[in-house]
């Protein structure tokens, strides 16, 4: 009679064990596919973004995306932003604070 309940709990056991591989692998599939994508959306992204600077941008395949190669040579101009050397001082001074130590900050 003690064998019963010992084979009760050894199939317990496989079953949790078989239960839980699957949700891994379908957890790992799923994470696979939340990958590909975010890969898709992002070259996507990234050559629309190309389109309108008007520069080529030529995106990795992956199985969700085709290569896409665009080339807009007329329009090529950018915009020139001004430099405020006080800005860049600040900046500067900042990220020297920041790199130090909590204990060794200046306040």
């Amino acid at each position: 009679m003690g064998i019963i309940p010992v084979l009760f709990v050894v199939i317990a056991i496989v079953s949790i064990a078989s239960n839980y591989k699957k949700a891994q692998e379908k957890r790992i599939s799923d994470q696979k596919k939340r990958m590909e994508t975010l890969k898709a959306v992002q070259a996507k992204d990234k050559a629309a973004e190309a389109k309108k600077q008007g520069t080529a941008a030529v995106v990795r395949e992956t199985p969700a995306m085709q290569t896409v190669k665009r080339t807009n040579p007329s329009d090529t101009r950018l915009v020139a932003t001004r430099v405020n050397a006080q800005e860049i001082r600040k900046a500067v001074i900042m990220s020297e604070i920041l790199n130090k130590p909590v204990s060794l900050r200046d306040h």
